[in-house]
């Protein structure tokens, strides 16, 4: 989904987590290199060898892990211009030059040592070019992402909620309503809206199981505007994806499960995946004339 807020959080989310593991499995990895050296060889020059490629590793893995993440990213979001000019650095023109002219100067170390100083660069460059882009240093999130323009529509488009008990439900349903009905949004689907709002989180709150669902609730999404309306909802209970669980009792029926099928079976279209542990739904409406008549 065009959902800038979120798409926001996932990637801070995931460049912290990530920099952190890997910069802690690195140091772990450093400290450790002459043990893991000294169960091959007893060789000394052999053991110092390996000790600085194993640290030439753990030295890579942070810078490694950003320009990877950052790659897919960008294909995430089919910046695929911007991708291949970075993947032809990264594959060919940075390692090669690298271990050329560190090889010259240095010998064995110098081609060892090029590995990390080309995940170095790398990064170096990926920062340069988001300065130009930025015309200067990027002091936001977005400075980093390159979204194209209007992803996710404007903020006004859009409301943002989460719910950490089922007493919020009903105040999120009538203010969901107010929000397309002020955005000239027919009755027919504002009332739809309104009523996706209350089956799926009350669905979330009686049925999911996990321990951090209790602290955290769920996270709701609203996105209007005159050609599709989005509905996402995000929370940390166990997997379930109601589109494959509606294929596999389309024949069955009894009262606990007749709100979802009623939402899935009015929804446009609806999508669902599992990411960090987290469910996301999404359903999509689109804008009918105004005829007054009822659901």
């Amino acid at each position: 989904a065009e959902d800038r807020a979120g798409l926001k959080r996932l990637f801070a989310f995931s460049m912290k987590f990530g920099i952190l593991l890997t910069a802690v499995a690195g140091a772990i990895l450093a400290l450790l290199a002459p043990v893991i050296a000294g169960y091959y060889s007893s060789d000394p020059e052999v053991i110092a060898m390996a000790v600085f490629s194993i640290r030439c590793l753990a030295l890579s893995l942070v810078f490694d892990l950003v320009s990877i993440s950052y790659q897919n990213y960008l294909q995430g979001i089919q910046r695929r211009k911007i991708l291949s000019v970075i993947a032809l650095a990264e594959r060919f023109a940075i390692p090669v030059g690298l271990a050329l002219l560190l090889g010259r100067m240095f010998g064995s170390k110098g081609v060892l040592a090029s590995v990390p100083f080309g995940k170095i660069v790398l990064v170096l460059i990926m920062f340069i070019g988001i300065c130009v882009k930025c015309k200067g240093i990027p002091r936001r999130i977005e400075d980093f992402m390159f979204l194209p323009e209007g992803f996710g529509g404007s903020e006004s488009d859009n409301m943002y909620e989460r719910v950490t008990t089922i007493d919020e439900v009903g105040a999120l349903s009538e203010k969901a309503g107010s929000f397309c009905a002020e955005r000239g949004i027919d009755d027919r689907t504002t009332k739809l809206i309104s009523l996706f709002t209350e089956e799926i989180i009350n669905n979330v709150f009686e049925h999911g199981k996990k321990k951090r669902f209790h602290s955290y609730g769920v996270d709701y999404r609203l996105a209007v505007n005159d050609e599709k309306i989005s509905i996402t909802f995000r929370d940390l209970c166990q997997a379930f994806d109601p589109i494959h669980w509606k294929q596999l009792h389309s024949g069955e029926s009894t009262p606990d499960d007749v709100g979802i099928k009623l939402v899935l079976g009015l929804a446009e279209d609806v999508k669902y995946f599992n990411a960090f542990q987290s469910n996301n739904l999404i359903l999509y409406l689109e804008p009918k004339p105004d005829t007054g008549s009822e659901i």
